[in-house]
């Protein structure tokens, strides 16, 4: 995709793409994210009440991301930042004396994925913070491989390297060539709370990037297909190339 001339128009400039955004990329996301517990008591306000921070990127006529933020209140340390994604949406309505931007979504539409577009909307979100007075932004990031690694804890996955230094996911990476910082992980981000219904089919192993534990092991037991897997997967253990992951804790919030 050539661009032509990518422009950021807030809700309030332009209402009216508000709803063929959602019609473009309501499919980047499982379903099962249109359904938090927390979020969704506040992501309808958006729009209506918080108009200016949040915006689409069009190129020429053609929308290429739908973008969501909030100024939220944080004093700068670590130990305040929001509760992940639930705990900014919650702060930005509830709390006031906001200092900072919180982004909250960045989608592409799926024709648009891997062209690169997706930092055009990082940079506008540091762009209207500037214009509101607001001194940083800092995004709760959802990293777009780590569902190929359930197993591995948020902390271990966040400070996977590749071999010139940059984040191993992707999604990170682009944050981190804007200039973000990684400050500390956050496990419980989006809380989405379902049923689960009863399967007679064997649970899936999966092992982590370095090795799969005993608990997985138990788990699998009584079923010899799994327990090859495992047994494969212990010895040559599945570690991203040119990545390294090291036992020490990193944080997975990024600041712009």
């Amino acid at each position: 995709m050539a661009l032509v001339q990518a422009l950021a128009f807030s809700v309030r400039e332009r209402p009216d793409l508000t709803e063929q955004a959602w019609d473009l990329t309501n499919d980047t996301l499982p379903e099962y994210n249109n359904h938090g517990d927390v979020l969704n008591r506040y992501w309808g306000r958006l729009t209506e009440e918080r108009p200016d921070f949040q915006f689409h990127v069009l190129n020429g006529d053609e929308l290429i991301e739908r973008a969501r933020s909030i100024p939220v209140r944080w004093d700068g340390t670590v130990e305040s930042l929001p509760a992940g994604i639930d705990g900014a949406i919650a702060s930005g309505f509830d709390e006031g004396g906001a200092n900072v931007l919180c982004a909250l979504l960045i989608a592409v539409p799926r024709a648009h994925q891997g062209t690169g577009v997706s930092c055009i909307a990082l940079e506008a979100m540091v762009e209207i913070a500037r214009r509101h007075d607001l001194g940083a932004v800092i995004a709760p990031v959802r990293p777009s491989w780590k569902e190929r690694y359930p197993l591995a804890p948020i902390e271990r996955y966040a400070d996977w390297r590749r071999a010139d230094g940059l984040p191993f996911d992707p999604w990170m990476r682009v944050h981190a060539r804007l200039g973000a910082a990684i400050l500390r992980a956050e496990p419980r981000s989006l809380r989405i709370t379902g049923t689960v219904k009863p399967r007679r089919t064997p649970a899936t192993v999966a092992c982590t990037p370095e090795v799969c534990t005993s608990v997985q092991v138990a788990a699998a037991r009584g079923s010899r297909i799994h327990q090859d897997r495992i047994r494969r997967c212990a010895a040559r253990p599945n570690r991203p190339s040119g990545s390294r992951a090291p036992n020490r804790y990193s944080t997975c919030r990024s600041a712009v």
